[in-house]
């Protein structure tokens, strides 16, 4: 083995040591929400964010953020995330965000390949595209409600998570 490779061997070690250890912190926590719900609670997110359209834009941003930090550990959702924050940029004509928000998609492929995400923070062109961040207050009570409106009881079917409870009571057909 060549000093190089050896190197190489021990960095990988180490990083492989850590991630496990931040997964197992994860689950001892409690902190893992299944991933149908966790989709489920996104796309209510994504469809406050679509239904607030009259809002003031920092409103309609904190939709966005917390959509972003609910979906960052999934790479689907995650890239999801980052388009509709560079739709929404483009809409308003902010130059500055569109720019972070296309640097942040080129970065999410690569921030799940090398498990190196920043957990909780907001995704937004004003923050370190590498920095960790606490649970805002604007954001934390948007990724309750959504979760807690995407719950299904241990009783139903969790083949059929995306009913209708799982959307706002405006696009819910239950009235």
């Amino acid at each position: 083995m060549t000093p190089l490779s050896a190197a190489f061997a021990q960095l990988f070690y180490r990083h492989r040591q850590r991630r496990w250890r931040q997964l197992a912190a994860q689950h001892a926590a409690g902190a893992t929400t299944p991933p149908w719900q966790q989709q489920a609670a996104f796309d209510h997110l994504l469809a406050a964010f679509a239904l607030d359209a009259g809002a003031p834009p920092t409103t309609r941003w904190h939709w966005l953020e917390a959509a972003h930090v609910l979906g960052q550990t999934t790479l689907s959702l995650h890239w999801r995330s980052h388009t509709a924050m560079l739709r929404y940029a483009l809409q308003l004509r902010d130059a500055r965000e569109a720019a972070g928000q296309l640097l942040r998609l080129a970065l999410v492929p690569l921030g799940h390949a090398l498990a190196r995400l920043p957990m909780g923070n907001i995704g937004r062109a004003r923050v370190s595209a590498f920095a960790p961040m606490a649970p805002q207050p604007e954001i934390t009570p948007l990724i309750d409600e959504a979760l807690a409106a995407t719950a299904v009881s241990e009783t139903l079917d969790k083949k059929w998570p995306l009913r209708s409870t799982s959307l706002p009571k405006q696009l819910s057909n239950d009235e």
